[in-house]
C-alpha cells in the first residue's frame, strides 16, 4: 500500500467527495483509478458524492487550528516556493515562500487576491505566511 492509497482510505465520505470534486482532474491515471476503487468500494453513487461536495464540512475546529475557506477541511500541508529576486549588479538571492494548502480542495488564501483594504491588512497581520532566502547567488 503506498501513502496516497492509504490516505483516501482514511477520509470521510464528505472528505472523499469534496477531494473529488476539486482535485480529480489534476490527478494522474493511477490516482483516479485509486479513487475510483475506493468510491465504489464505499457504494458511493454520483448523487451522494454531489451532495456531499456542494457542501462545507462542519468541523469541530480545535484551538489554533484554521479551516479552509472554501471546504472547511483542517487538513492542510505546507507548500514552499521559490524565487530568484535581483540583489545587485552582480548578484542575486533565492528567496523560499512558505504557504499553507488544503489537502482536499486544493485552496491556497496566500495565492487569493485581497479584495478590499481590510483583507490585505489582515493578510499581513494575521496570516502565516514567511519569506526567507535560501541561497545567494553571485557572479
Amino acid at each position: 500500500m503506498n501513502k496516497f492509497y492509504n490516505f483516501i482510505r482514511s477520509l470521510t465520505d464528505h472528505e472523499l467527495a469534496i477531494l473529488v470534486r476539486y482535485r480529480y482532474q489534476g490527478l494522474l491515471e493511477n490516482s483516479k483509478q485509486k479513487i475510483n476503487e475506493e468510491v465504489k468500494n464505499r457504494n458511493l453513487s454520483i448523487s451522494e458524492l454531489n451532495r456531499y461536495s456542494r457542501e462545507k464540512l462542519k468541523a469541530e475546529a480545535a484551538k489554533g487550528s484554521k479551516q479552509c475557506l472554501r471546504c472547511g477541511s483542517e487538513k492542510w500541508f505546507e507548500e514552499h516556493e521559490y524565487s530568484e529576486k535581483p540583489f545587485n549588479e552582480f548578484s542575486s538571492v533565492e528567496v523560499v515562500t512558505d504557504s499553507y494548502r488544503c489537502l482536499l480542495c486544493g485552496y491556497n488564501p496566500f495565492k487569493e487576491t485581497p479584495m478590499n483594504f481590510l483583507q490585505k491588512l489582515k493578510r499581513v497581520f494575521s496570516m502565516n505566511k514567511n519569506k526567507r532566502f535560501y541561497k545567494w547567488n553571485s557572479l
